[in-house]
């Protein structure tokens, strides 16, 4: 399953921005304290942690939460709606966890399978029912998008041991990948995908065909983590010094500005009106078209920021004492 826990090197902004070849981002009001309110939205009754990995414009929040009360209890992927969490269940094995949400209440992510070894397969969970989606020949797959015609995007290890991001649609799952290693990150209406491939090589899908997004003057790669309505992608680009948030928008590309004293630094989620969410250092952001905003956090503990709505919603998780982690919806 896509993980909260995700480790950005010492972000470069100030070389970044230096470089001619990008798009100087116009969020550069930035705020310590955001005006909305943070949800702590729980856990099926586990000891330790939960967290929220998106949201839809009706407000259904997927993810994952420890079940029972033991510290070592496995989770699994569920969804909260009105005040509810709902436990999504697995395909035979201990451990599942959503990743993506469309309009219609279609959930994808991963889950283990009941026979011995290792085996997580990429899911799609529909009125009550999680649909195995196979894997592009190997024994491992996750699903991480799912647009509202039931198109599903994610990674699938292949038969010689790569691993590819796929496409699936009606029962079959077409091999997006390029060279040794890609992930499908995300996907829209039209059919647009955003991926990485070959490591660090961001990508836009369209048609059959990917097309690399620009990156800033020696940069040395990047990753697309999300894409809207409109084809723009959020994610992060690296220089030999970091990692900074990035949004391909058109074409350009714009590094975002951050706060004061914050560097490790990704963008994980955009709405379709280029809304950006994401963090480092421990502090979740949200980026809007005048500024960029540090969220609160609960017990003053790191946060993260995942996915963002239509509404402005955003979903993530935060830590409410040391290690441990709980879900959170922050909403006007």
């Amino acid at each position: 399953m896509r993980s909260i826990a995700r480790t950005w090197a010492v972000a470069a902004v100030a070389a970044l921005l230096a470089s001619t070849a990008v798009e100087t981002a116009v969020r550069a009001e930035a705020s310590v304290a955001a005006p909305v309110r943070l949800v702590d939205l729980g856990t099926l009754g586990g000891a330790c942690c939960s967290e929220a990995s998106a949201i839809n414009d009706r407000g259904q929040v997927v993810g994952a939460s420890q079940i029972g009360t033991d510290p070592g209890a496995p989770s699994h992927a569920v969804r909260w709606e009105r005040g509810r969490v709902t436990d999504l269940g697995t395909l035979g094995g201990a451990y599942s966890g959503a990743n993506g949400i469309n309009e219609r209440g279609d959930v994808v992510g991963g889950s283990e399978l009941a026979s011995p070894g290792p085996g997580q397969h990429a899911f799609l969970w529909r009125r009550g029912r999680m649909l195995d989606l196979g894997t592009l020949g190997g024994t491992q797959s996750w699903a991480t998008d799912v647009n509202d015609h039931g198109v599903v995007v994610g990674t699938s290890s292949t038969a010689n041991g790569s691993w590819h991001s796929f496409r699936w649609a009606d029962g079959q799952m077409v091999d997006l990948g390029s060279g040794e290693y890609s992930r499908g990150t995300g996907i829209n209406d039209r059919g647009e995908i955003s991926a990485t491939w070959n490591f660090n090589e961001p990508v836009r899908w369209w048609n059959g065909v990917g097309t690399s997004l620009p990156l800033p003057t020696g940069g040395l790669g990047g990753g697309a983590e999300a894409i809207n309505r409109r084809g723009s992608v959020a994610g992060f680009v690296s220089v030999p010094s970091g990692n900074a948030a990035a949004l391909w928008r058109g074409g350009r590309l714009t590094v975002l500005a951050v706060p004061p004293g914050l560097s490790n630094v990704g963008a994980n989620g955009i709405n379709d009106c280029d809304e950006v969410v994401g963090g480092g250092d421990g502090t979740a952001l949200h980026w809007s078209p005048r500024r960029v905003t540090a969220l609160p956090n609960l017990a003053g503990g790191r946060s993260y920021a995942l996915d963002i709505n239509n509404h402005g919603q955003i979903v993530g998780q935060s830590e409410t004492s040391l290690t441990i982690f709980h879900a959170v919806l922050w909403t006007r």
